[in-house]
């Protein structure tokens, strides 16, 4: 009889050792789904990102493009900012030139006119004409000078 109560004994802890196996099995399968359910949601996460780093490395290179065109855009506003400098410039000493040359054509005609007045009409219309050029280039040499 001895032997038999170890051969129950036996059965039943090899029983509950099958039971035992069974819960850890289980609750070893219950963890193993949830590391795959992380795991997932780990790589789901993972792919969010991917395509957050693409979208913003578009737009990255957007910005850098239009940065770039921003660059050429003050280099040729420069230079035309320069060559408007340059033409007023040139403007202004023609301007100066033809305010001096005709400042000089009056001073030089009104000079003539008593000489005219004094000499005669043929001489007068010589000198005023020779005055009026000769004040004439004066005045625009002058007006080159300033």
């Amino acid at each position: 009889m001895h032997k038999n109560i170890n051969i129950d004994k036996l059965k039943c802890l090899a029983k509950n050792n099958n039971e035992l196996n069974f819960l850890i099995l289980n609750e070893t399968k219950q963890d193993m789904e949830k590391i795959e359910k992380d795991i997932n949601n780990i790589n789901s996460l993972m792919s969010n990102i991917y395509e957050c780093v693409i979208k913003d490395g578009e737009k990255i290179n957007i910005i850098s493009d239009n940065v770039s065109s921003v660059y050429d855009n003050i280099d040729k506003t420069k230079e035309i900012l320069l060559e408007t400098e340059e033409y007023n410039i040139s403007q202004n000493i023609k301007k100066k030139t033809i305010i001096y040359g005709k400042s000089g054509l009056i001073i030089g005609s009104t000079i003539a006119l008593p000489i005219s007045i004094l000499f005669g009409i043929k001489f007068g219309i010589i000198s005023c004409i020779s005055c009026g050029i000769i004040g004439s280039l004066s005045g625009r040499i002058i007006g080159l000078k300033k």
